[in-house]
């Protein structure tokens, strides 16, 4: 084994960003997925090296090293158009941002569904009607493929590129580009993310029951309110599936099947990002502040992330401060710990699929609380 490559990095401490195989000058690492549906590097050895480029790019190493937190200014906000506001999973403040890039002449990426529904992609997105394909939250991990180099493309045009991603992503994004002017990064607040095999199989699980295919799906819909979001999927105009996200097959694998590295997540001190999104948990309904179609918690990092923020179309923003947003957001400062059933779902997963892993892990407690949380949202206490 290579002593100076990623082929000696655990998959606790590899986000599967895949600096490592777009940097590599050999073209000896590769991104392959292993048997839980996750990706990681595979170093050919014959065509390795050995020259530590790929230890270099990864966003892991420079985490550690280099911790950095800084906050100009907190805010709460929310759209002022139900119809906007009520498309969104909280806010609605990345897509607010994004209009004003792209109107500005910019680009955004963000994480996309493809192949009808069953996988998920960072999109370039240049038109401010195909916005709607970056909405929603998706929980599982996006792929990358050539993104980077895509973004640094668009940088060398001098065009302003706005990237929306998981904290790992950004700073993945940042170590392979460096600085650059034109760059603005948009971290989401993230507890993890499970794979995508566990999405794809939970599609393909609400299909193969429905008899139809899927033509809409959210994780996060909001007709019992922004507290109490449901999974629904559309065949056409018919409604095929509706449940509360915690109480549904992929809401259990999200909360037991995560990848390794975000147990493990160095992210949470490293914001050299320009602004962190996420949702307001914990705004009192008495507050004036409070919307019950959601409300967006935003941090200020940067002056590039002041200016992101300073005059959004139709957005409502409300001064806050950072310890109302940590409070309601304790995934800003600490990891998820590792549930003790993780290897076994994780082990039954891929011999057996998603069902059958949550049938044999899902544990009678774990049931009575997705029925006392089912019956709260029913009288949307």
């Amino acid at each position: 084994m290579k002593t100076n490559s990623v082929a000696i990095k655990g998959k606790d401490s590899c986000c599967g960003c895949g600096n490592c195989a777009i940097s590599c000058p050999m073209n000896a690492v590769r991104m392959d997925l292993d048997r839980e549906g996750f990706e990681y590097p595979t170093v050919d050895e014959k065509l390795c090296i050995n020259c530590g480029k790929c230890i270099k790019v990864c966003p892991f190493e420079v985490a550690k090293n280099e911790p950095c937190f800084n906050v100009l200014s907190c805010y709460a906000g929310f759209y002022n158009i139900d119809k906007e506001h009520l498309s969104t999973s909280s806010g609605g403040a990345a897509t607010a941002i994004s209009k004003k890039i792209i109107k500005t002449g910019g680009i955004v990426y963000g994480a996309a569904y493809t192949d009808n529904y069953k996988s998920i992609a960072i999109k370039r997105i240049d038109n401010v009607k195909d916005l709607p394909q970056l909405k929603g939250s998706k929980y599982a991990q996006t792929y990358k493929r050539d993104t980077y180099l895509a973004v640094k493309q668009d940088l060398a045009e001098s065009k302003k590129v706005l990237y929306i991603g998981l904290p790992c992503d950004v700073a993945a994004l940042k170590k392979f580009i460096k600085e650059d002017h034109n760059l603005y990064t948009a971290e989401l607040i993230c507890s993890g993310v499970t794979s995508q095999s566990t999405h794809r199989q939970f599609v393909e699980q609400i299909e193969k029951t429905t008899g139809k295919k899927i033509t809409y799906f959210t994780y996060r819909n909001k007709d019992k309110g922004w507290c109490w979001p449901s999974i629904q999927a559309f065949s056409g105009e018919t409604l095929s599936y509706n449940k509360p996200w915690y109480a549904s097959l992929a809401g259990y694998a999200f909360k037991t099947f995560m990848r390794y590295s975000c147990y493990n997540c160095q992210f949470k001190t490293y914001n050299k990002v320009d602004l962190t999104l996420g949702d307001f948990w914990g705004l009192p309904k008495t507050d004036p502040r409070y919307n019950p179609n959601g409300v967006s918690a935003i941090i200020v990092h940067s002056e590039k992330g002041a200016w992101l923020m300073s005059s959004l179309d139709d957005f409502i923003l409300h001064d806050a401060t950072f310890e109302e947003i940590r409070n309601g957001n304790p995934r800003l400062h600490s990891c998820l710990s590792k549930p003790t059933n993780r290897e076994k779902f994780g082990n039954v997963f891929a011999e057996k699929g998603l069902i059958a892993a949550c049938d044999e892990c899902r544990i009678w407690k774990d049931k009575i609380k997705d029925l006392v949380k089912d019956l709260i949202s029913i009288i949307n206490l």
